[in-house]
Parts: C-alpha cells; structure tokens; sequence
C-alpha cells in the first residue's frame, strides 16, 4: 500500500501509467494470478476511512517510498531518501534460497549479439565500478564489455536488464584455469596422461577433467579428484598431442596441451639414472658391449660418447670399489655372457675388484686407462680409429665437462673422437694422435679453453655452456630425430645422456635448475617438424620453465 501510493504520487508516465508490471516495481502476472489478500489491500488503501488501510510517510507527511525486494542480499542500497540509506542486512539469507545467492549463464555469443557490430566478438566483461558494500565490494554501478571491434561501457543495472539476471550484484565467474604438470607417454600402444590441478584463482570449482588425445580423437571425461588418464589402441611411432581441459558450472576453461615427444628418464640416484638411460636404449641381450665407469664422474669418462657409439653400448656407473648389485643386474640384462666391458680410468676410478666379478660373471674386460685422462682419451681414439674411419676430432678440455657432453654425439655425427686438452694449452697425447692420423681433416674446439689450446680448430664457443651446446648442436644437427636436455651443473646425467644420444643420434642441450635457455628453445623451435623424442635426464629439470617451455616449442 505504502509503495503503491508513493508511486501514484510520483507517476512514471502520467496519466498513461504509474508503476512498470516487472521487477522494477511489482512482477504483474495477470489477473489470474490476483490474490483475494491483494484485492482486500488495495480497497482498503482507497478507502481513508477504512482503518485496516495504514500507509507510512515521511517527515512531510507524504507516502513513504517503502521500495522492496524478495532479498537484498545482506546489503540494501540506497533509496534516494535520508531515511532509506544503504544498511547491512545481517538476516538476510539466514534460510538459504536461491533469491538470495543466484547463479546465471550467459553465453557470450548472446552478449556479441546483443550489440552487433559495436561490440564484435566478446573477450572479456570488466567490472570498474561498484557500490562498495558487501562481497566482492557490492553491487555493480558500471561496466565496460571489451570485444574484438571496441568496448561498450554500461551500467550494472543496464547490464543486469538487459540479460535478465537476478541483480546487479554479481561477479563473473570464470571458468577454471589450465591444469598443471601436464605429462602423457605412450608405450606399447597405450598412452598415459597426468596432470595436477589448476591454480588457485576465482575461477569456477572444478567438477572434472577432458582428455582429448590426437590424431584419433580419443576423449575421456574423468572426475574431479581424477590425475590420470588412459588411452589404449595408440600406433607405435606415431606422435600425439594431448589436450586436458578442467570442466566447470560456468563451462570448460582453457587446456593444456602436451605431445608425447617429451620423456623423463630418472632414477633415485646416479646408478639409478644410468640403469634408466640404458633401459630405454638397449632391449634385452642387445648391447654390443658395456662402458663402466665410476658413479662420480671422472675425467676418465669424457671421452665415453663416441667409444659407446663405436661398441653399441650403454655407460654404466659403478662404486670404485666393487660392482653394485643394480649395475650388475643391468649388464646382465644388456649383455650376454662373454661379451665385452670396457673400463674407464685406471684402479684408483675402477678397481680390480670390479675387473674380477665382471670375470667371474663370464665377461671379457678391457681397461682404458692413460697416464692423464688425456691418455685415456687418446687409447679410446686409437681404439675407434682401429675399427672405423675417423675424419674429425672435437677437442674439449680436461675440466669443462658440458662440453664434452655436447661433443660426444656431435664427433659420433662427424665421424670423430673426443680428446682433451690441458685447459688452454695442448696436450701432449692430443698432440701426438693428431700427428698420427693425417685423415682426421676437420677439427672443433668445443668450449672458450679448447679453442685457446688450438687456434687453428673451428671454434664453438658460446657465452655459456647452454649457448656453446646450441653452436654445437646447429653446426653438426640439421634435422635431428632425438635431442637430450640435462643440467650442465650435474655430471652423471650429462655422460649418461651423451653416451645415449651418441648411440642413437642428436644432440645434447642445457637447461638451468630453473628455466630453459631462449637459445635452446629457439632450437627446438625450429626443428620440432623433424624432433621426434626430446629426454629430460636426471632429477634436477623441474617441470615449471623447462619441461613446459619445451613442450611450447615442440608444440610451435
């Protein structure tokens, strides 16, 4: 009654009509839908002498504008009156409905189309006002829509009409954001996919997850708490993608999107990761050989690359002092009995006692031992040139370890050897090999020491190990199939996977504990049509800024 006579007092169209027949005064549904209570009411409030009828007023002793509303929220705003300011309702929800915490959709096409040519496509709903009170700071008082043709800016309240929402106190809510540590693998036919949630943001509660692998367009939806998904029937030697996308009320967010080029080969320990390296090598029996070396990394070893690639061998790590029960295993597993181990480095890096087991196990032992590693890189020299033509020699030196990952399978590649120089001076034995073998007619010196030491060797020097590794792997690498990726900071994984991509072609590329180099991704960039398998080795490439930017580059 009170709000009736306010408004016939202040008319929105007089004489034609006082009051709209929707939500901005009283949702009018017909006659059919009259109450007798309403009937009763409005008699009364015409009939002044009727003291059932009480209309409030103010100070003036008009009708009150007594505006309403089914709920407020918990805040009510303000009526345009001293005596209607905006109050916190602290009742207002106390019996939960749907009135009082709503949820709509709206589909941006319907948005696009609402405003045609104006808007274009929309891309985002940017709220840049509101009335400071409650969730979220309160209703909205304006907006701007942002699409791909202009912005339109509005008030909430327009925006709230013209979409039919409850209110004008909303927030957008956003669909959940990408899921995170996305891997997918495929072996003997089947891939395996996981993932971690999204980020913590505003976006929507995730309900599930969508797992879509191509080419094939397998898909799979899983629950919410789901990590893992499966995929079976897949081709051998068949590259895929695989998208995963967290699903929401308010719709599917954005995917993640991995190939199955990328692989992490990782043990608990150094003998560990060199057990995995050769796994993922060599089948059963199918070793030509094996290289052992001592679990920490000797000088010995540098030259380890091209001697693995000349003997089809995997390098093993053992203790100095005797032969560990896994690495044993895994020469076993590789190696028929009578076959051949190489060991690198004299007693003091591998003792006897490993010699003897290897013996009493039915195996052939030949130590590789000089009176430097120098030496030892020369009698590995002499011992490829024996079975094999050599026409190029990558020089490293005795002490700049990433180089002498990133040179064994580029000397492999350019049919060379590996051999060390003192830092920045020439070694003796280096020195004396190059005298005895007029074939080898192509130099590289790897690293700003080894082109110190030989001047007259093409250099390959870059500002770090990274960018040296990148020089190296454009001048020998045109169109790799397989690529490696360690630290350069951690020697076991840089000789395990140099060894492996000497055996089976590529080159090797660093990644920093915490980010992988734009000169290296920049590679992988531009030569992901013919990279078909990228290794992550070892435990120190964390997934955030290298795994995922490798993914990106793979991925163009």
């Amino acid at each position: 009654r009170s709000y009736a006579s306010y408004e016939i007092a202040h008319p929105k169209n007089a004489p034609y009509y006082d009051v709209y027949d929707d939500t901005r005064d009283q949702m009018y549904v017909g006659m059919p839908g009259e109450a007798a209570s309403s009937t009763a009411a409005v008699k009364a409030t015409q009939d002044p002498s009727a003291h059932t009828a009480m209309v409030l007023r103010d100070s003036n002793n008009k009708p009150a504008f007594t505006q309403f509303s089914s709920s407020d929220g918990g805040w009510t705003v303000s009526g345009g009156q001293p005596y209607l300011p905006a109050r916190r309702d602290p009742y207002d929800g106390l019996v939960p409905s749907s009135v009082h915490s709503w949820a709509a959709s709206v589909s941006a096409s319907t948005i696009s189309a609402a405003f045609g040519n104006q808007l274009g496509t929309l891309r985002s709903i940017v709220v840049t006002g509101r009335d400071g009170h409650g969730q979220w700071g309160g209703r909205i008082s304006t907006l701007t829509l942002r699409g791909s043709n202009g912005n339109v800016s509005m008030s909430g309240a327009t925006f709230r009409y013209d979409f039919g929402l409850r209110s004008e106190w909303f927030h957008v809510l956003s669909p959940p954001g990408r899921p995170t540590r996305v891997t997918a693998t495929v072996d003997q036919g089947t891939a395996t996919v996981g993932w971690q949630p999204p980020p913590s943001t505003a976006g929507a509660p995730v309900t599930g997850y969508r797992v879509t692998v191509n080419p094939g367009g397998q898909a799979r939806s899983v629950a919410a708490d789901a990590r893992t998904a499966s995929f079976t029937g897949l081709s051998a030697g068949t590259d895929y993608t695989v998208a995963v996308v967290a699903t929401s009320k308010a719709g599917p967010g954005y995917p993640t999107t991995v190939t199955t080029k990328v692989h992490r080969l990782v043990g608990a320990n150094g003998v560990g990761t060199a057990i995995a390296v050769s796994q993922a090598t060599f089948g059963d029996g199918q070793a030509g050989a094996v290289v052992l070396t001592r679990r920490t990394s000797s000088p010995d070893a540098l030259a380890a690359g091209p001697l693995a690639a000349a003997r089809n061998a995997p390098v093993l790590v053992t203790s100095q002092s005797s032969l560990l029960p896994p690495t044993r295993a895994e020469i076993q597993r590789v190696l028929p009995a009578g076959g051949r181990v190489y060991l690198l480095g004299g007693p003091t890096v591998v003792s006897d006692d490993v010699r003897t087991a290897l013996v009493g196990l039915g195996y052939k032992v030949t130590r590789y031992a000089g009176a430097t590693p120098a030496g030892t890189a020369r009698i590995i020299a002499r011992s490829i040139a024996a079975t094999s033509t050599v026409t190029s020699a990558f020089e490293v030196s005795v002490d700049d370890y990433a180089a002498a990952w990133a040179a064994g399978p580029a000397a492999v590649r350019r049919h060379g050897v590996v051999l060390l120089t003192n830092g920045t001076q020439q070694s003796a034995d280096t020195t004396r090999w190059l005298a005895r073998h007029p074939k080898v007619t192509t130099r590289y010196a790897v690293g700003a020491a080894a082109a110190k030491a030989d001047p007259a060797a093409t250099a390959l020097v870059g500002s770090d190990a990274a960018d040296t590794a990148v020089m190296v792997a454009r001048a020998v690498f045109g169109a790799p199939r397989h690529v490696g990726v360690v630290s350069p900071d951690h020697q076991m994984p840089g000789l395990l996977e140099s060894a492996r991509l000497s055996v089976t072609g590529g080159p090797m590329l660093f990644a920093s504990a915490d980010h992988m180099p734009a000169a290296a991704l920049g590679y992988l960039s531009d030569k992901r049509s013919s990279i078909v398998r990228v290794d992550l080795v070892g435990r120190f490439l964390p997934y955030d800024n290298v795994e995922s930017d490798i993914q990106r580059s793979l991925l163009g």
